[in-house]
């Protein structure tokens, strides 16, 4: 999917999110995450922080919610925080069960 209609459909999720938020946890957690790719079946957004990352990761239901209501296909949310030479990414299954894999991929250089 191009970065034009990936934004596009973050911008409306955005909207349906922040009406189902306090502003203040909106504008903490939700507003600073930054999509980066979208495909049929997964979405992945970059944190901040492993905080950040983790709130999300306990709320991502919400987010999930959001991108079905958007788009009419159930989404995936996979959470990527970048630090320096370092990315460190958990992906996440939803069915009955969740599962938590730790990622490690040193970038050269």
């Amino acid at each position: 999917m191009n970065e034009n209609k990936v934004n596009d459909i973050w911008k409306d999720v955005l909207e349906v999110v922040k009406n189902e938020m306090v502003s203040i946890s909106f504008d903490t957690w939700i507003r600073p995450l930054i999509p980066i790719s979208m495909n049929d079946h997964m979405v992945r957004l970059k944190a901040n922080s492993e905080f950040q990352k983790n709130v999300i990761i306990r709320d991502k239901r919400l987010l999930e919610d959001a991108f079905k209501y958007v788009t009419g296909n159930q989404y995936e949310i996979e959470v990527v925080l970048w630090n320096k030479n370092l990315i460190y990414c958990s992906l996440f299954k939803t069915k009955n069960t969740f599962y938590n894999k730790k990622v490690f991929l040193l970038l050269g250089g």
